[in-house]
C-alpha cells in the first residue's frame, strides 16, 4: 500500500503537475488524521467499558459492606438489649439473698464489649483510585 502512494507522488512529481500533488497530499493528509481520530475514539469506548465494569464492581462491593454492617449493627443491638436485661434483673434481685453464681452468670452479659467497625474495603479501593 505504501508502495503504491509512493509511486502515484513520484509520478505526479516527475509530470510537473504540483497542483494536483498537493491535492493528493493534502488527501492523505485527511486519511492519516481520520485514522487517528477512529483510533482514537476505539480508544475512548474501551476506557468507558472499563469504567463501566469497576462501576458495578465497586457498587457490588458496597452493596455487600453494608449488607455484613447491617448485620454487625443488628447483632451489637442484640447483645446491648441482652445486657440492658442482664443488668434489670441483677438490680431487680435482692443480692443477700441470692447465690453468688447468678450474679456472675448475668454479669457476663453486662461486660461484654462489642465495638462495631465499619466496613471500607469499596471506600478505600476507590480512594486509591482516586
Amino acid at each position: 500500500m505504501i508502495k503504491f502512494f509512493r509511486h502515484i507522488r513520484k509520478s505526479l512529481l516527475n509530470e510537473g503537475k504540483t497542483g494536483k500533488y498537493f491535492t493528493y497530499a493534502i488527501g492523505e493528509i485527511i486519511l492519516v488524521v481520520i485514522g487517528i481520530l477512529i483510533a482514537l475514539q476505539i480508544n475512548n469506548w474501551n476506557e468507558n467499558r472499563k469504567d463501566d465494569i469497576f462501576e458495578n464492581e465497586i457498587l457490588t462491593q458496597l452493596r455487600a459492606n453494608l449488607i455484613k454492617d447491617k448485620l454487625a449493627l443488628e447483632n451489637n443491638i442484640t447483645n446491648a438489649q441482652s445486657a440492658g436485661a442482664s443488668i434489670d434483673k441483677i438490680l431487680a434481685e435482692d443480692i443477700s439473698q441470692k447465690v453468688n453464681d447468678s450474679i456472675k452468670y448475668w454479669l457476663g452479659d453486662v461486660v461484654r464489649f462489642d465495638r462495631y467497625r465499619a466496613l471500607t474495603n469499596a471506600y478505600e479501593v476507590l480512594k486509591s483510585q482516586g
